[in-house]
């Protein structure tokens, strides 16, 4: 029977490390979070509770916890993700030193491993007058060895949480009353004593002669974070996992738990009357951002005036003969009487009154008599264009008045950009129906005085400006960006540089981010309002911003802006880093690792054309003791993992050359080719449609690969197929829940279905679960029945003091086999794309102004 994990899948080994170890590492290294007293008290289990004894207690929404427990012979490592307000999930490895894994010439000295997940959750919370209930289930599934269900009630008195339950299975082996659920059925009267396999649910639930009663109390006494514990145990060790039986001098345990503000919990205690229990535990939330601080270039400050109109200068005048000025005929000055007819009959279209037209050598400033709101408008616009129109030789035009709230406002036009645009219009007008668009027509070129502190800017803050367009009191960046996880933040970034160092009369910015080239989301929001927001001084706010912005698909080219950067292609992006990868739980030795070092390479020559290369060199292994190989009897697309660990200490992860594009509006694809994966090669395509602001996508892919050859550099071994599915996304935004559904054909040639369901807390940390079922069957599929794992995923930004797009991403798999394996391809267009997604715009609009 094989007891082994695999913690990492294929493409996924960007930064690898091992689950229990790492994450207990991340709880106990967490700085305190801002919150105080909101995580439970947690047990032996790892789940909340007392010594041996579940509570009804939970930690707050997102609290997780890693540790460890010790009470002979067991040794317990554990993690716990309070994953939904009512419900908790625990991972849980069990070692029980006094018994051996396997024969000594196999396993050696190893002691017995036994892998576990617990869920808890809650029924009833608590009131002034009713407990909190909670229904658990301890040792779910596969071996069962302290399989246990049970519901407990807890009630807070004072300083004493008081907690009464019942227990079935391995909380009720000192259990003396009959099941209630025998006088249903007869079946409830006994339980199976045999064990399962691992990765697999028995039919044991409820069942049982007798069920066992447990309670105890917690007491927290004057000193701060000092608790006691005591409580009846409802198991009394005679019926022990693997065959162990223990002497029991008391039923009652007893503990003194030390709770160090919100970040770790030490505990010391008695359990059996005779046994000492040490435990310690590391807890944070990640419903709360890192407190690391971070020493990338702070947002780009807004406190001064606007820079002024990005115009040419006037060429002066040369003097007539005889000292006095020469006026060029037809200048705004020989024009006023025209200029101020113009105006007067833009105004009455729209009912407004003009006080006075004032023409000032090449400016004109027209004054507004009504009090109306015509701020933001295309009113002043309008206005300024006529003027524009009816005097060629007028540089600028200003409109001012006061609005409905008495403010007095002004702004300012440049009319060579009104006359262009009105021409552009005009000869859009005039163009035959069915006639091709063609290119649009460019304003102007703009003054690099207006560029490079933009594009200087922008590098400062992570991102890169590709192309710019100014039109009056609007302007459109397009912009890519490289640092920031959260698209509200990376939006306030942009937005802060753009509304700092654009011509002072831009009243309007349009952001277009491009991802991989292409463009996934257009914001377009008030300069006045980010101006305001950014002075936290109450005149405005980033709800005001949300508000009054836009978020829609993005509807122009990039290549086609007033001013493209040139020089952009290639682009060259290397990173050398170190890495860890292992597998867990093997029978030849638990801990299975690999130092290594890998070198990653991509050169992007034109829009959407990547090649990228990854290299992975050993360091130092211990995979030289891996013996067991695979017994699978489906094609080995997976389980082969001990011959690619052994013969791929030095490989080339990755060599792949792609193509990404934009199919139509919120529609994107990409084809793609080489050495995709560590075990597959090939050639194949994506398609997505993700609509902007809509909590749903659907993706369609087709792949032809072929296995590669243990040592992963450029031979491969005979095994190929064509393997692809359609997946549909869909976010329960009222859950806070990210759900997929995948059907299609697996790597094994087998047909199926894959669901996962994933929860993204505030602080970017992803908790998710996947099931896959195909048409293979459970004797065919082996140990385990189905595919089945959890897998968590850290934004490297909560654990570095710089901002960070990465990730470490980790997978549990209960057992490693070929049923339902997917083709691990690099930057599936859903995760590109992830800057498309309206709603996670919003849910991090918050950090707009951090």
């Amino acid at each position: 029977m094989k007891r082994h994990v695999s913690w990492q899948l294929p493409g996924w080994g960007r930064v690898g490390s091992t689950v229990m170890v790492g994450t207990m590492g991340i709880a106990l290294l967490s700085p305190p979070s801002a919150a105080a007293d909101t995580a439970a008290l947690v047990g032996d289990y790892g789940s909340s509770g007392l010594l041996q004894t579940p509570t009804a207690r939970m930690g707050t929404d997102g609290s997780f916890y890693g540790g460890f427990s010790y009470a002979s012979p067991y040794s317990r490592y554990f993690i716990t993700f309070q994953v939904l307000p009512w419900l908790e999930a625990t991972l849980r490895y069990t070692s029980i030193s006094n018994r051996r894994y396997g024969p000594v010439e196999f396993s050696g000295e190893q002691s017995y491993k036994d892998k576990a997940a617990d869920v808890k959750i809650r029924l009833l919370d608590e009131g002034i007058y009713r407990p909190s209930i909670v229904l658990g289930f301890r040792d779910l599934g596969g071996t069962g060895l302290f399989q246990t269900e049970y519901l407990v009630a807890n009630k807070q008195l004072g300083d004493f949480d008081v907690s009464l339950g019942v227990g079935w299975g391995y909380l009720a082996n000192r259990g003396i009353v009959k099941n209630p659920f025998g006088l249903v059925a007869d079946s409830y009267k006994r339980r199976d004593a045999g064990f399962g396999l691992g990765g697999t649910l028995n039919n044991n639930f409820f069942k049982g002669e007798n069920i066992g009663l447990f309670g105890g109390v917690s007491y927290q006494t004057p000193i701060k974070g000092l608790s006691l514990q005591v409580e009846y145990d409802s198991n009394n060790y005679q019926s022990e996992p693997q065959s162990n039986r223990f002497a029991v001098s008391s039923p009652v345990n007893a503990s003194v738990v030390y709770r160090r503000a919100d970040w770790l919990q030490a505990s010391v205690g008695i359990e059996r009357g005779n046994t000492l229990m040490l435990r310690l535990v590391g807890t944070t939330n990640f419903n709360q951002d890192s407190k690391f601080p971070k020493y990338d270039p702070p947002p780009f400050p807004l406190l001064g005036p606007r820079p002024p109109l990005a115009v040419e200068p006037v060429q002066p005048v040369s003097p007539a003969p005889g000292g006095g000025e020469e006026k060029p005929s037809g200048t705004a000055l020989d024009r006023g009487a025209d200029i101020t007819s113009a105006v007067k009959a833009a105004a009455s279209l729209y009912g407004l009154k003009i006080g006075d037209v004032v023409v000032t050598g090449d400016r004109v400033t027209i004054q507004v008599a009504d009090g109306r709101e015509w701020l933001g408008t295309e009113i002043p616009g309008s206005l300024a264009r006529q003027v524009a129109q009816a005097a060629p030789q007028v540089r600028e035009v200003t409109v001012k008045g006061r609005d409905r709230d008495g403010l007095t406002a002004e702004i300012t036009f440049d009319s060579q950009i009104l006359r262009n645009d009105s021409q552009t219009r005009q000869q859009q007008a005039d163009r035959p129906s069915g006639a091709a668009a063609g290119p649009p027509k460019q304003s102007r070129e703009l003054p690099q005085s207006v560029i490079d502190p933009i594009a200087k800017a922008l590098a400062e803050q992570g991102a890169t400006l590709h192309a710019l367009s100014v039109d009056g009191q609007t302007a459109r960046a397009y912009v890519s960006q490289r640092r920031y996880r959260q698209i509200g933040q990376a939006f306030g970034r942009v937005g802060r540089v753009l509304s700092g160092l654009l011509p002072g009369n831009v009243e309007r910015i349009e952001i277009i981010f491009l991802e991989r080239s292409f463009e996934v989301i257009s914001i377009t929001f008030q300069r006045e309002k980010l101006e305001k927001a950014a002075r936290r001084d109450g005149s405005g706010s980033v709800e005001e911003l949300w508000a009054s912005s836009e978020i829609a698909t993005p509807t122009s080219d990039w290549s086609t802006a007033d001013y493209v950067v040139p020089n952009q292609y290639p682009i060259y992006n290397w990173n050398l880093a170190p890495r860890l990868r292992q597998t867990l739980g093997r029978p030849e030795a638990f801990v299975l690792y690999q130092l290594w070092a890998r070198l990653d390479g991509e050169v992007q020559p034109l829009p959407g054309l990547t090649f990228n290369a990854g290299l992975g060199v050993n360091i130092y292994n211990n995979f030289n003791k891996l013996r067991e190989g695979s017994d699978s009897k489906l094609p080995r697309v997976r389980s082969d993992v001990k011959e690619y660990l052994r013969e791929g200490t030095t490989a080339l992860v990755n060599l792949q050359g792609e193509y990404a594009f934009n199919v139509a509006p919120n529609t994107w694809g990409r084809v793609y080719g080489g050495l995709l994966e560590e075990m597959f090669g090939g050639v194949g395509g994506e398609f997505l449609y993700r609509p902007v602001n809509s909590d749903w996508a659907i993706s369609a892919d087709i792949n032809w690969v072929k296995q590669r050859d243990y040592d992963q550099w450029f031979s491969f071994r005979d095994y190929q197929t064509i393997t692809g599915h359609v997946v549909g996304y869909y976010r329960i935004d009222a859950l806070g829940l990210n759900t997929s559904l995948r059907v299609g054909r697996y790597l094994a040639r087998d047909w199926g279905a894959t669901v996962d369901v994933s929860r993204t807390f505030d602080s970017g940390v992803t908790v998710g679960a996947f099931a896959t079922k195909t048409n293979v069957s459970a004797e065919r599929f082996g140990e385990g029945s189905f595919d089945k794992g959890i897998y968590l995923t850290i934004p490297l930004d909560q654990i570095f003091v710089r901002y960070s797009r990465g990730d470490m991403a980790w997978v549990y798999r209960p057992l490693t086999r070929d049923g339902g394996q997917v083709l691990s391809t690099r930057r599936p267009l859903i995760s590109t794309t992830v800057g498309a997604d309206g709603s996670e715009l919003k849910r991090t609009w918050r950090n707009v102004l951090d």
